[in-house]
């Protein structure tokens, strides 16, 4: 099975297995659309901005709506293949009775504990810490350990070198067209800048 979005042949069963694990991570729903404060923070709009503001001095709420527009509209349609992504890549790497068992850990009380205090930034009771670590120790936590820092760098490997590529694309596109509606000039020249790809790619990679 060739999985949209990702180059490698994947086991159905276990890409159909990982996509489970998804749903019940909350991950199908986390990237389900792009936020006004992920563009806030996110280099390409910050760069934009600036740009944009010397051609349009003063006028920073306006520039911001529209840059932030731009950006959800650009990189909203490339988050479903984000997604295929990553289910392939705990496809290739897990096997689909692993998948289960990583599914059903994820509902156990201990996790679903973990998960709010991480939300509410509070510290999990001890038991349900003694308990995930106990999962840790086990064959699949040790596989886990090992192959899940490796499943993240190449997330935000393809993060910046696939979606972020695409997406500015997009967004130069969308704002020639929603700059001069906004009653906002174009700055000139105005068209992507590279030269910070190479370093976004190094810091995915974790080079120094």
């Amino acid at each position: 099975m060739a999985t949209p979005g990702f180059a490698q042949q994947v086991d159905p069963a276990a890409y159909a297995k990982a996509q489970q694990l998804m749903s019940v991570m909350g991950v199908d729903k986390s990237i389900a659309g792009v936020t006004d404060d992920q563009a806030k923070v996110d280099s390409s709009t910050l760069f934009l901005k600036i740009k944009i503001l010397e051609a349009n001095p003063g006028q920073e709420a306006k520039v911001t709506q529209v840059v932030n527009a731009a950006y959800r509209a650009s990189m909203t349609p490339l988050l479903p293949e984000y997604l295929n992504y990553v289910t392939g890549l705990y496809a290739s790497a897990f096997t689909p009775q692993e998948l289960d068992q990583m599914a059903a850990f994820m509902q156990t009380p201990a996790m679903q504990h973990m998960r709010a205090a991480a939300v509410s930034g509070q510290d999990p009771p001890q038991a349900d810490m003694d308990a995930i670590n106990a999962y840790n120790v086990t064959p699949l936590g040790q596989k886990m350990t090992k192959v899940l820092p490796d499943i993240t760098q190449k997330m935000n490997v393809y993060t910046v070198d696939v979606l972020r590529v695409k997406g500015r694309e997009q967004i130069y596109a969308e704002l020639r067209e929603d700059l001069p509606r906004a009653g906002l000039n174009v700055p000139n020249p105005f068209q992507p800048d590279t030269f910070i790809d190479q370093k976004l790619h190094d810091n995915a990679m974790g080079a120094q």
